[in-house]
């Protein structure tokens, strides 16, 4: 499941409105994070990449994004264990994962101005 739709909701205390901003802010937070990932990936800083997936692990568990949200804590342990080899490839695992999360939300049912 790349999102648990109903568990969002009711999180959002089955309010639709509240679902569909939480999820714009989260979008745009996930863009920030992409390139800030990217930045430490280039500079080889695996504290950051570490600190930059505790992140995206943060808010895809809030979107309810429950496989991106454990391709982000792949990442960060991989990065905790001074694994640097790996985080490139855990990186664009993370990277398709979250690909998955936005295509779901761009689905008419998160534009629409009510329920579906």
């Amino acid at each position: 499941m790349i999102v648990d739709d109903d568990e969002l909701l009711q999180a959002m205390g089955n309010d639709w409105e509240t679902v569909q901003a939480v999820v714009r802010t989260f979008l745009r937070a996930l863009d920030a994070y992409q390139t800030e990932l990217q930045a430490c990936l280039t500079a080889n800083s695996v504290v950051s990449v570490r600190e930059t997936a505790h992140k995206l692990r943060g808010a895809l568990s809030s979107l309810r994004a429950p496989e991106a949200c454990a391709d982000a804590t792949a990442l960060e342990s991989a990065a905790l264990d001074g694994c640097s080899d790996e985080l490139p490839s855990l990186a664009l695992v993370l990277m398709n994962s979250i690909s998955e999360v936005r295509a779901h939300f761009s689905s008419p049912k998160y534009r629409a101005p009510c329920p579906p």
